[in-house]
């Protein structure tokens, strides 16, 4: 007599076989020019992953967000630093990430010091040897339609630093740094308070950072000639 558990088992490998089955078989057939078959196989095996745009070195590092055009975002500047930092601490394997509170310590006892600091003497003064600096080029939040909605968008650049010789790691071809943006309006039925839209502007922002430096694969299938962009 057989057992529940054992024809349990058994049903689930001839499953597993025939699915494996299907798929090669799909895959030999797009192989062949059938794109009815690759689109099949696709849909199986979902959208193919996005590689990572640059894989730094497991070396200690240190997030920096920057924003020369305003004179007051520094609470901005670290709430996107954290989120940053969060999304690398998840995604990138071990790679040790040195708080980005640090930097708000030097921010706020040397403020003129701080200033005239390179990029690279920041990373080295909280001990990181590489820095992500994100320098942002646009950050605006504004009502629309007489205040019923609100409109946010937020665009910055983004480099990998050396700090030991302070030259850019990523990218290299690339003087300003790498470009990402995002925006989104928030309508009546999803009404908030500008910091809460900043907020979810820089949670998202974050993820497309991050995703700069590892491997990921959309959850669902993007556009053709999709970039993190």
């Amino acid at each position: 007599m057989s057992c529940p558990s054992c024809n349990e088992r058994r049903r689930e490998s001839i499953g597993s076989g025939l699915r494996l089955h299907l798929l090669f078989l799909l895959l030999g057939m797009s192989a062949a020019g059938c794109t009815a078959a690759g689109l099949a196989a696709h849909k199986i095996m979902g959208p193919p992953a996005v590689p990572a745009k640059y894989v730094p070195q497991s070396r200690p590092l240190v997030v920096l967000v920057e924003d020369y055009h305003r004179a007051t975002g520094l609470t901005d500047d670290e709430l996107l630093s954290r989120y940053v930092e969060e999304e690398i601490r998840g995604h990138v394997k071990k790679m040790p990430v040195v708080d980005s509170a640090k930097v708000r310590e030097i921010r706020i006892a040397k403020p003129e010091d701080f200033k005239k600091m390179t990029v690279a003497e920041v990373g080295r003064t909280v001990g990181a040897e590489q820095v992500v600096w994100v320098a942002v080029t646009e950050r605006t939040v504004e009502s629309l339609l007489g205040g019923e909605s609100l409109r946010g968008d937020v665009a910055v650049r983004v480099k990998m630093v050396d700090v030991k010789s302070g030259q850019t790691l990523w990218p290299t071809d690339m003087a300003d740094g790498y470009p990402l943006s995002t925006g989104t309006t928030w309508g009546a039925a999803n009404a908030g308070s500008e910091s809460e839209l900043k907020n979810s502007l820089y949670r998202g922002l974050s993820e497309k950072i991050a995703k700069l430096f590892y491997k990921w694969k959309p959850d669902e299938e993007e556009p053709e000639g999709f970039t993190v962009q």
